[in-house]
């Protein structure tokens, strides 16, 4: 896991907002291996470029909120390459709540 992220606990919850392949049920279930449910959500201040979100004032991204456990927050870093290809944020959504949110990391070109 990255520096600076808490440790996840597998019994607590833990909100997250998605926005991209993770809106899809199927993809949750694959991802997982179980149904989790969702709700519609909205992250502002950003909008959504392809894979990313990128600030913006006024800006919104429609997503889908969803609680899930600790277990399944693993399963979601796996899934996203945490610390390669997304970091995990906590931001503050529309609701005023805050929720985790993938976002993808500088591309560093690979030298050989």
């Amino acid at each position: 896991m990255p520096a600076g992220l808490p440790v996840v606990i597998p019994t607590e919850e833990y909100r997250v907002f998605v926005y991209g392949t993770l809106t899809q049920g199927w993809v949750r279930w694959l991802v997982t291996g179980e149904q989790i449910d969702t709700r519609p959500a909205q992250l502002q201040g950003y909008y959504r470029d392809g894979l990313n979100l990128v600030p913006q004032a006024g800006a919104h991204t429609p997503g889908q909120l969803m609680i899930v456990t600790g277990e399944n927050l693993i399963d979601l870093d796996r899934y996203e390459r945490l610390g390669i290809r997304y970091e995990r944020t906590e931001m503050t959504l529309a609701d005023g709540q805050s929720a985790w949110v993938y976002t993808r990391l500088p591309m560093v070109l690979e030298t050989r």
